[in-house]
């Protein structure tokens, strides 16, 4: 029998390893440079169409949105103060609700029905969707106020004020966005007009008309008669469609989009 010596086993021993790592290695290989076989980051569910609420009454509101894929909506509600602090003591109020999935069938929107709310009671409200996996999203968020008990005195609510029942209120309208091929020009501040009635403060947003013109593409640049240049901002996919709501292209993503239509040719939410 040959005399084998310590050296020659751990040599061998080594050896095998290698071997046996190479196969590991050769697939490693195989995978395109930046990319592994097990992905680490996942892709977020975002809300494309921003969020919008509607139907509001003394104690109930239909909040709704739209992810980016298949996911389940979820929304937060809490009670604040005209400035936006959350209340604490006698008025504190915090809910969070579990909507339906958005699927491709229903274009990814789902909407929540929030009932058993107090009345004349100022809302902060964020809306996410969780995908498969339980993972949430971007979050959006807004405030809506809810309209004074008809049953009481007076509208005094979590907020406190002593608004009669019958207290102003005020809305704001608008229609017929982004046709003949004008969309959301960023070089001069996106649609200002939306600013402009976000500022405002209203009660009630009424889009009254089109929301988008599928029969009048939107180029991504538009040529003027004085030769100055417009610049839509458009989607990939399509240049048909603005590439966001004109809440968010007037710089108010945290305010709600509302197009609740009255009477409206497009589908309200």
């Amino acid at each position: 029998m040959p005399d084998i010596s310590r050296r020659t086993i751990v040599k061998g021993s080594v050896l095998a390893a290698a071997l046996a790592a190479a196969p590991d290695a050769a697939n490693a290989s195989s995978f395109p440079a930046g990319r592994t076989g097990i992905p680490l980051v996942r892709n977020r569910l975002t809300l494309p169409s921003g969020i919008a609420t509607g139907d509001v009454t003394s104690d109930s509101a239909v909040l709704w949105s739209r992810s980016s894929a298949a996911g389940r909506m979820a929304a937060t509600l809490r009670a604040v103060d005209d400035g936006g602090t959350v209340l604490s003591g006698r008025g504190v109020f915090e809910r969070t609700l579990r909507g339906p999935r958005a699927t491709q069938a229903s274009d990814f929107t789902a909407k929540i029905h929030a009932g058993n709310l107090p009345s004349n009671t100022r809302f902060a409200l964020e809306i996410s969707f969780e995908d498969d996996g339980g993972a949430a999203g971007e979050t959006v968020k807004g405030t809506f106020r809810t309209a004074p008990d008809a049953g009481s005195h007076n509208g005094e609510g979590r907020t406190g004020g002593d608004l009669p029942t019958s207290y102003a209120q005020s809305f704001v309208w608008t229609g017929d966005t982004a046709g003949q091929g004008w969309g959301i020009n960023e070089e001069i501040g996106g649609m200002r007009g939306y600013r402009a009635l976000h500022n405002t403060r209203p009660d009630f947003f009424i889009h009254s008309g089109d929301t988008v013109y599928a029969d009048g593409p939107i180029a991504e640049t538009v040529v003027e008669k004085d030769g100055q240049v417009w610049r839509n901002l458009v989607t990939e996919r399509s240049p048909r469609w603005p590439k966001r709501s004109p809440s968010s292209a007037a710089g108010t993503a945290t305010t709600p989009w509302t197009p609740t239509c009255a009477p409206c040719s497009q589908r309200s939410p």
